[in-house]
């Protein structure tokens, strides 16, 4: 099968944080896909990645790496993370260059807060759905172009409200795992909402999905020991996730040059 390199947010890289203390659960993501199905995983996931930074990623990676024998997960972030420039590496060296993957870092709670009256477009949800929108064809024509298989997922905020299912992203809903649904992310799994009839028709936006995680984090064991308390999968929970998504990954691992499948 082919090698699998991941991307995205903190959902990918099994960050956490408990009583203010930055921690890496080992069996993330990447770790269990890579037990479960036998592959090697590459994980360049970063807590607090905007879409924009993870699209750079994957397309600076494409652009230094032979990707002749690669697949992609690629799990989005929320729409209104925005981006930053790093003027200076870890190091204090100077970063002045969009091919180095550091070049777009994320934007701190305190920046947002520093920059959101002057720049007011960051509360505007076209704006933001606009950049978002821009990052997802941008990094679909890269992988098509380089015929690299992936698919597309989102850690906790559904791109798509009811009523935008047909307008969102056109041709691109396919690329999602669950790209049908209102509500596909990978949070979504762990709450219970995904191909969930119930929910079905159902539109929860990001800050009240928010609301029912505390709710129900609260309310029901099965979802305490599938999140830490910030709200991050645990080793339970990323294993919960892979028991409905690991199927779709495992083809885009078997998928040969010519697109037809390893059996």
């Amino acid at each position: 099968m082919r090698k699998l390199v991941l991307f995205g947010d903190s959902w990918t890289n099994g960050f956490t944080k408990e009583d203010g203390v930055e921690k890496h659960i080992e069996d993330n993501l990447g770790k269990q896909i890579s037990e479960r199905l036998g592959v090697d995983v590459d994980t360049r996931g970063e807590a607090g990645a905007s879409n924009q930074k993870i699209a750079n990623n994957i397309i600076r990676y494409i652009q230094k790496h032979d990707c002749t024998n690669v697949a992609m997960l690629i799990v989005w972030s929320e729409k209104w993370r925005m981006p930053m420039v790093r003027r200076e590496n870890q190091t204090g060296d100077p970063v002045c260059h969009y091919d180095d993957p550091h070049f777009i870092t994320h934007m701190t709670t305190k920046k947002w807060k520093t920059i959101e009256p002057v720049w007011r477009d960051l509360n505007d949800h076209g704006f933001n759905r606009m950049l978002m929108e821009q990052c997802v064809h941008a990094v679909r024509g890269a992988l098509k172009e380089n015929d690299i298989p992936y698919l597309f997922t989102n850690s906790i905020d559904n791109f798509w409200m009811n009523g935008e299912m047909n307008l969102f992203h056109g041709k691109s809903k396919s690329d999602f795992i669950g790209g049908d649904q209102l509500h596909h992310t990978l949070l979504d799994i762990i709450l219970g909402f995904y191909k969930n009839p119930k929910y079905k028709n159902e539109d929860i936006n990001l800050r009240q999905k928010r609301e029912l995680t505390h709710i129900f984090r609260i309310k029901h064991d099965n979802i305490r020991t599938a999140l830490t308390k910030c709200e991050h999968p645990t080793k339970e929970g990323v294993g919960r996730i892979l028991d409905k998504i690991l199927p779709e990954i495992e083809q885009i691992l078997k998928r040969k040059k010519d697109g037809t499948i390893r059996f």
